[in-house]
Parts: structure tokens; C-alpha cells; sequence
């Protein structure tokens, strides 16, 4: 899953690459039956996300930052975000803090 999620946060048309993360996240979700069996998984988004909220703010940043929220959200919203650990869902909301609103 990291080299196509690194792929869709740096390629120019990432809406084919959205809807294949989605899916796959989506179903693995559903597949899996506790946070433990999808903390790997969700440790690489959550990892992506923190690096990329916490870097120095420029245009290229703003549009990842765009994209990796669109993948976090997955994780967060499907299941009521019950596949993620209380480590990542901590590391994820702390970094929520650190984001300013333009």
C-alpha cells in the first residue's frame, strides 16, 4: 500500500488512485475484525499523514496535505473508525491540532 499511496499523493490526476485506495481501505476495513489485525495498515497512513501535516507549508505540501486527508478520512469514517487503534487515532486527532485553517 506505500508505494501507491505515495504514488497518489505526488501524481498529477489522483482521482482514479483515490477511488482505488478507498476501495481497498474500505474492504480491508470491513475485512478485518479488530483494530490489531488493521493497525499495520493504518500505522503507514497515519505515519503519511503526521510527516506531511508537520512539514514547512508550501504549494506542494497544501495538495498532499489535501490528499492524505481524503485517505485518512477513510479509516476514520467507515466502521465509525472502530479499525483504528486508540495509539493511531490519538496520533492522528493530535496532529489535527497542528493544521491551520485558511
Amino acid at each position: 500500500m506505500t508505494p501507491l499511496l505515495t504514488y497518489h499523493l505526488t501524481c498529477e490526476n489522483p482521482d482514479v488512485t483515490y477511488t482505488l485506495i478507498r476501495r481497498v481501505l474500505t474492504a480491508l476495513i470491513h475485512h478485518v475484525k479488530n483494530a490489531d489485525q488493521f493497525s499495520p495498515l493504518a500505522d503507514v497512513l497515519v505515519q503519511q499523514f503526521c510527516a506531511i501535516a508537520t512539514c514547512s507549508s508550501t504549494d506542494i505540501k497544501q495538495e498532499r496535505l489535501r490528499r492524505i486527508l481524503e485517505v485518512i478520512s477513510v479509516p476514520c469514517s467507515v466502521r465509525q473508525g472502530s479499525r483504528l487503534s486508540r495509539k493511531s487515532r490519538r496520533c492522528t486527532f493530535t496532529t489535527f491540532e497542528v493544521l491551520r485553517v485558511l
